[in-house]
């Protein structure tokens, strides 16, 4: 028993010869897997990142609208006087699973996100029947689009990876008019109903004090129908202008990164496969029964 236990006993002196006879193997396994890596590098879908920087528009401040009289009235009718930062609201509704919906359809992007199951020879889905369109949003909220706050700056960068530069390029524009359209037709279609309420409301009080105060909620909501008919980007500003990547400046595959984890990879391997074969030549008769 001893005896064959010493025969097993390997030193670094060992090792290291085993590693030199067996360098041709050794240089084998690294070059097939790098072969390998540098086959996948070529051929997997490259991706492209196109991005812009945004900046949460406000109301402002309500500018001493929020007197007595005129505030609990502005509550009552469930009208808001502003004075806050509407940014967490627009943010919401941009990382929305509802505007996410409302996006793929509008633009028809089913087949560009199910690429692989749209026969566009027949213009037609290959298995006959539609993806869902509840798996589309998870693929372009958890895939494809990204949204990142700054809580430092409350900066907002909105990026779209896809294989298609000028399509990444164009859904990050759609994107981001799509939004301020929305919220500013929102706003829009509040303060109208705002409006309506507000003078049916002033014909029917007769106290001078609340008259006026109705008459200033009136002209608060004349200035946000205005403002969300001219202000063409109502809730976020561009700090970053839109770019089309470029050619070959795809951001996945990583080459570099992908052949030299091939290299380490076949390294570690080749010198696995070396020392076992090492091992097992040298391990007494008795032993490999």
């Amino acid at each position: 028993m001893n005896s064959n236990t010493q025969n097993l006993d390997l030193s670094i002196l060992d090792l290291w010869n085993a590693i030199y006879l067996g360098r041709w193997l050794l240089i084998g396994s690294v070059i097939i897997s790098v072969s390998l890596a540098a086959y996948y590098a070529n051929t997997a879908p490259k991706i492209y990142k196109a991005e812009t920087l945004l900046q949460p528009t406000s109301e402002g401040s309500s500018s001493g609208l929020g007197g007595s009289s005129l505030g609990g009235f502005a509550a009552l009718a469930g009208i808001n006087l502003g004075g806050g930062d509407k940014s967490t609201s627009s943010l919401a509704i941009l990382e929305s699973r509802e505007f996410a919906r409302s996006f793929i359809q509008k633009h028809n992007l089913l087949k560009d996100i199910f690429s692989e199951e749209w026969d566009s020879s027949t213009e037609s889905w290959v298995s006959g029947t539609p993806p869902k369109l509840w798996d589309a949003v998870d693929v372009l909220r958890n895939d494809i689009r990204s949204i990142n706050l700054d809580v430092t700056t409350g900066l907002i960068k909105l990026s779209i990876e896809w294989t298609d530069p000028k399509k990444a390029a164009d859904w990050v524009r759609w994107m981001l008019e799509d939004i301020n359209n929305s919220l500013r037709e929102k706003a829009g279609r509040k303060a109208n109903q705002n409006l309506e309420y507000l003078k049916s409301e002033f014909e029917n009080i007769e106290l001078s004090n609340m008259r006026n105060a109705i008459v200033s909620l009136m002209e608060r909501e004349i200035e946000k129908k205005m403002t969300a008919n001219v202000r063409k980007e109502f809730a976020f500003s561009t700090l970053d202008s839109v770019e089309t990547p470029p050619i070959g400046a795809n951001i996945k595959p990583r080459k570099a990164i992908i052949l030299a984890l091939g290299f380490v990879f076949g390294g570690f391997l080749g010198v696995v496969l070396v020392i076992f074969l090492f091992i097992n030549k040298k391990r007494p008769p008795s032993l490999n029964k």
